[in-house]
């Protein structure tokens, strides 16, 4: 795709630029046409125009592996058929008709349970004899109808693997059997009548056979599915906040109308309280909560503060299913170009209108006026400056708040309880989900991030205020007293430390607290927040450095005072020297004062001895005696620096820097004691050389 093989970048950036807009044009192309949202299935699929228009046809696939017969029992054989009639669009208007029938009251619609109650017993028999026997009755009824209300034969086909709507599913024995096989899909996932998913594996794959053409026949496939929550011992693949997740995106209002006038998207708990229901069972909000009641039981005399809780945990998972869409719209968006984020980069991702707009979110669904809303929000001013901010918060917290992951507290410490067999302690468990296993490589610290550490120290220093310092708060039970005491009670609804593992009835107030208290009592400390920590954190920092500073400020001062003292000494041994050549010069002033051309050769007249203590004593020699080569050798030993001290005791002139010194004088010494023996030779008419 390279235009201009001198322009490869722009080529590239072409190339690119056109797969984008290929990519995203295609959702408007035939149905027909493979494109990247269209894609070729890879299994078998079956030909539309030869399937019944039928809904149970729809998308029905091939088999992928031999059969042999299998003969389902009675039971079998009328639960299987009750499913195909319950799913069927078709059947649905004579379901409703069967009800209206048997269903005796008219001030009210049945409930879920008594509606399956009537297709089960209706009449006697239920909703498949009366069907049955009405296909035989009623001549305006299709013939494919006809053919499915008797009911197929008692002896099916069962496969080990079947491709339906482009996918090979394969049982789990099957699976099982193939301990090194590349690709396995035993798992499958539903959706029920109450909008949840509900996950299990593939036991069995049978064909049924109702008579229509061979190749034609409709496949179930038997599942295994666990969804147990009333058993404690027995772990339940979803909790109860996901749950309420499922109801909330399955009954999403979109865009509802204000009361002050306008409308806006559902952004809040609140918004799902002014959409109508379109079946007339309330509001969204109403069947939110009476479905998520379905699955749990609420205690007796406690049914308000329960719906309480809910709506409290509701609140947040609305706001938390908004923030999630949007970070898995950038990650999809990626994924389809083959580029893998994390969602710790996806979240600090920003997109243009046009990249959000190719993957909407399930929940959203085809209201394409909704998304819209949502994606000019997730893409204005406003919202990036609340994204900055929420970045600097994060950032605040320097970590995670807990490695407890994304179930609650009240359902670890049940799942704590069934694994251990004992009770946990509440202290314990919070305080092992607020710290890592390992240290952290840059501050050396195991807890999650400053704001645990403070919270745990909080909680243990008010409880050994009021039950005393033996006190060990993991070996007692879990005071919400202590905890109000510790995080300034219950702000926004919330405690400080704890909240989720206690009853919010045995929680008392601030008021409740204070009224009547003492002073020798624990005082009610102020929540601080993550920006306080982070300023005490800025000033301890600064003291840690302001101290460096000084100590290293200390350290100088007194590296210049011993260099100070270095100078002082350096300049006293200076004086010294310069006294000492001053004694040399003077000495060397009254030699040369003293000496006279006159006096007698090889003579030399000896200085006061006070006045040149360095020198040695002058070699002994009786007058008219000419100087000789032991005399010349002495005054070079002396120019060489080699000449012994009188007092070694006292004086330093032995050193090589005063001999250099004197250098100058000796050499003049040197040269007047030579020319006097070449006078005395030329006098006496020749001698020794």
């Amino acid at each position: 795709m390279t235009g201009n093989k001198c322009k490869i970048e722009a080529s590239i950036a072409e190339a690119v630029l056109n797969v984008e807009v290929a990519n995203f044009t295609t959702k408007h192309y035939d149905p027909n046409i493979p494109t990247k949202h269209n894609p070729v299935l890879r299994y078998n699929a079956a030909n539309n125009e030869e399937v019944p228009k039928l809904s149970i046809f729809v998308g029905l696939g091939g088999k992928s592996s031999g059969s042999k017969p299998y003969r389902t029992d009675l039971q079998e054989r009328t639960l299987i058929h009750s499913y195909v009639l319950n799913t069927m669009v078709e059947v649905k208007p004579y379901i409703e008709q069967f009800k209206a029938i048997h269903w005796k009251n008219t001030h009210r619609e049945p409930t879920p349970e008594e509606s399956k109650q009537i297709f089960d017993k209706g009449g006697g028999f239920g909703f498949s004899s009366w069907f049955c026997n009405l296909a035989r009755t009623d001549k305006e009824m299709k013939s494919e109808l006809r053919k499915i209300a008797r009911g197929f034969d008692h002896s099916v086909e069962a496969f080990n693997s079947y491709d339906v709507n482009g996918y090979r599913f394969q049982t789990h024995k099957y699976t099982t059997s193939r301990p090194n096989a590349k690709t396995i899909n035993s798992g499958v996932v539903c959706q029920g009548d109450d909008g949840l998913h509900y996950y299990g594996r593939v036991e069995d794959i049978y064909e049924l056979n109702y008579g229509f053409q061979k190749g034609l026949n409709p496949v179930v496939f038997k599942c295994h599915c666990s969804f147990r929550y009333e058993d404690p011992s027995q772990k339940p693949p979803r909790g109860y906040s996901n749950i309420l997740g499922g109801l909330l995106r399955r009954y999403f209002p979109g865009i509802v109308d204000l009361p002050t006038g306008g409308c806006d998207v559902a952004w809040r708990w609140a918004h799902y309280s002014l959409a109508e229901d379109p079946l007339g069972r309330g509001t969204m909000a109403d069947v939110v909560v009476g479905k998520f009641w379905r699955y749990f039981r609420r205690a007796e005399g406690k049914e308000n503060a329960c719906d309480d809780v809910l709506h409290q945990i509701a609140r947040k998972r609305v706001t938390g299913m908004h923030y999630e869409a949007r970070v898995q719209c950038v990650r999809d968006w990626h994924a389809d170009r083959f580029v893998h984020m994390t969602k710790e980069d996806a979240r600090d991702t920003l997109m243009q209108p046009w990249q959000y707009m190719q993957n909407p979110p399930q929940y959203v669904g085809n209201d394409e006026r909704c998304f819209l809303a949502m994606v000019m929000w997730w893409t204005c001013d406003q919202y990036l400056k609340k994204h900055e901010e929420g970045k600097k918060k994060r950032a605040e917290m320097r970590g995670g708040s807990h490695i407890q992951g994304s179930i609650p507290i009240s359902l670890h410490l049940q799942n704590e309880e069934v694994r251990t067999g004992v009770k946990p302690n509440v202290f314990a468990v919070l305080k092992k989900m607020k710290q890592r296993k390992t240290p952290d490589p840059e501050t050396g610290s195991v807890w999650v991030n400053p704001q645990c550490e403070t919270q745990c120290t909080s909680y243990v220093s008010k409880f050994k205020q009021k039950y005393g310092e033996e006190a060990n708060p993991e070996a007692e039970d879990f005071d919400p007293e202590v905890a109000v005491l510790a995080g300034e009670g219950l702000k926004h609804g919330r405690l400080w430390f704890g909240d989720g593992c206690v009853d919010p009835a045995k929680v008392p107030s601030l008021r409740q607290i204070r009224r009547g208290r003492k002073s020798g009592q624990p005082e009610v400390e102020p929540r601080p927040r993550a920006s306080d920590l982070a300023i005490e954190r800025l000033r301890a920092e600064m003291a840690a450095k302001e101290q460096a500073a000084q100590e290293q400020r200390a350290q100088m001062e007194q590296q210049i005072l011993e260099y100070q003292q270095q100078q002082t000494q350096m300049m006293q041994q200076m004086q010294q020297q310069q006294q000492m050549m001053q004694q040399q010069q003077a000495q060397m002033s009254w030699l040369m004062s003293q000496t006279v051309l006159s006096s007698p050769p090889g003579s030399l007249p000896a200085p006061p001895p006070d006045s040149m203590p360095w020198m040695p004593p002058p070699p002994t020699q009786t007058p008219g005696t000419p100087i000789t080569v032991n005399n010349m050798n002495i005054i070079r030993s002396m120019n060489r620096g080699e000449s012994s001290c009188a007092q070694p005791a006292t004086c330093t002139c032995s050193s090589v820097q005063y001999a250099n010194a004197n250098v100058h004088s000796i050499n003049l010494l040197i040269d007047y004691m030579s020319q006097g023996n070449d006078d005395e030779a030329g006098g006496s008419g020749g001698g020794q050389g």
